[in-house]
């Protein structure tokens, strides 16, 4: 699965993310892209999913008629330590992914 990792994903969290080819916005020149133009770069570079910590791109975005789907990662602080124990649960999300999806994945305390 191609997945572009959101400039607000600390990359350190997101080497952990593995079995997948992943690409961060940065790297693919999208770091200045708002949230509707680099979800549209996303879709039209063939990438799967996006992985942000954007927990407003929900009410902002919509994914209808898209192919792309969006996981947030939506823990009370995004700090490494804090999105760590959200990874189980996005790789088990990663492997039954449908298309145009929209998940959050918040923390258990929160």
């Amino acid at each position: 699965m191609r997945i572009l990792v959101d400039n607000c994903v600390p990359r350190n969290f997101a080497r952990l993310i593995t079995g997948h080819d992943l690409s961060f916005a940065r790297q693919m020149g999208w770091h200045e892209l708002e949230n509707g133009d680099l979800i549209s770069a996303a879709e039209a570079a063939g990438f799967d999913a996006m992985v942000t910590t954007d927990k407003n791109l929900q009410y902002q975005q919509s994914l209808t008629d898209r192919k792309v789907s969006i996981i947030v990662l939506a823990p009370r602080f995004v700090f490494f330590e804090d999105l760590v124990p959200l990874l189980d649960q996005l790789k088990e999300i990663m492997a039954n992914l449908s298309q145009g999806s929209f998940i959050v994945i918040e923390s258990e305390s929160d």
